[in-house]
């Protein structure tokens, strides 16, 4: 049995048993860890005054548990904030089933009385965040509506100030399901890096790439008539090789880019012009544009290929790593790899992966194709060009 005294301790007790502190050893098994710029780690059952002696508290005490509820029912939680800790965040993801999440200082929460409530629907994470001062007791009530038992992974964060910053950093606010943990870590280690090689895997891949609608037999037009005029860079070729690629919807730039690229690569070796789209992409070295770049990533990590631009919009307050950023006219797709949060809790900014986000190429917009990158850039959550979609829809 643990006696009493460990109530001094940073502590989660299930409130079924507070009334007699019988608690069993499984009743501690959330583990915290304060990562301190020592990287010092310590055990839930740290007494307070050891905790309060680290030297710092700029990084958050986060701690974690995976848990199982039952049909129709409750489960609390309470915790005393230890000294210079300004800020408590509860998050509960992984879920199976349909959650809510309750917070209360002082008193365990109810559906009617709560201090902060977070109640998304189905299987959509729920977080919450409040200020808090010393020594204060937080309950914390989570309650399964369903009819079945639901597993959730919960989360605790402590911090020295609020809340407000990326999740990332704060820990509040992180991939809240498997795929998205696998979709975030793989999109944030592609960048910097070449979007890879633009590949159909079947006929429908050809709307995501640079053979769509008809450009690749336009492609490979120009190839035979550069190739048919003895390799000759001549002006005349060039203008019939500019001819047949009318109608492709490329700029009079990247109309000149395209022929220059054809002669490049068969001025070389190659006298045999492609007859397949993929031959075509790979001659060109042409790599993946941003829609094909989100669903090689999303499929990498376990994902279904079906997340192209017919998502159904999200509420933008569900934004976390590892969903989709698309622009609303379909000129653009990114992966969010962070969100921020501000001191309330609520999200303002995404930063977001993707390929192909830069200029000198059209149809698409975007980097010249077979120099394109995977790269970073920070936008405001509320940004209307874009909507919030869930890449591990089926």
């Amino acid at each position: 049995m643990i006696k009493s005294k460990l109530t001094k301790n940073l502590t989660l007790l299930s409130l079924s048993v507070i009334s007699s502190l019988a608690l069993a050893n499984n009743e501690l098994s959330l583990l915290a860890e304060i990562n301190d710029q020592k990287s010092t780690q310590l055990t839930i059952n740290t007494p307070m005054a050891q905790l309060n002696s680290i030297s710092t508290l700029s990084a958050p005490y986060v701690g974690q548990m995976n848990k199982t509820l039952s049909a129709n029912s409750w489960k609390y939680y309470y915790i005393k904030v230890p000294k210079g800790r300004k800020s408590l965040s509860i998050d509960i993801s992984h879920l199976s089933g349909d959650l809510n999440l309750y917070l209360r200082k002082g008193f365990k929460p109810s559906d009617g009385i709560y201090d902060s409530r977070s109640n998304n629907l189905a299987t959509n994470a729920d977080a919450v965040s409040v200020s808090t001062q010393d020594n204060e007791r937080w309950y914390i009530g989570i309650h399964n509506t369903t009819d079945r038992s639901q597993n959730y992974k919960l989360t605790l964060v402590l911090r020295d100030n609020s809340i407000a910053g990326w999740s990332s950093d704060t820990h509040f606010r992180k991939a809240d399901t498997i795929l998205r943990e696998n979709i975030t870590s793989r999109a944030t280690r592609a960048i910097g890096l070449p979007s890879g090689s633009s590949t159909l895997n079947s006929a429908s891949d050809v709307y995501y790439t640079d053979v769509f609608g008809g450009d690749g037999s336009r492609m490979r037009s120009a190839m035979s008539i550069f190739v048919n005029s003895g390799k000759s860079p001549s002006a005349t070729t060039k203008e019939n090789m500019r001819t047949a690629l009318t109608g492709s919807g490329y700029s009079y730039q990247t109309v000149t880019l395209l022929i220059n690229k054809i002669i490049d690569v068969f001025s070389g070796n190659p006298t045999t012009v492609p007859t397949t789209e993929q031959a075509t992409l790979d001659i060109l070295n042409i790599r993946k544009q941003c829609l094909e770049w989100v669903v090689s990533v999303v499929t990498d990590s376990g994902g279904n290929k079906s997340v192209g631009y017919i998502l159904e919009e999200q509420d933008k307050q569900l934004a976390r790593p590892g969903m989709g950023f698309y622009k609303n006219n379909r000129g653009h797709s990114a992966i969010i790899i962070d969100v921020k949060s501000d001191e309330t809790g609520k999200v303002t900014d995404v930063k977001l992966a993707s390929a192909n986000n830069g200029s000198g190429w059209t149809n698409p917009i975007g980097e010249v194709a077979w120099s394109r990158m995977v790269s970073q850039n920070n936008l405001s959550l509320n940004d209307w060009q874009y909507k919030l979609v869930d890449l591990s829809q089926n």
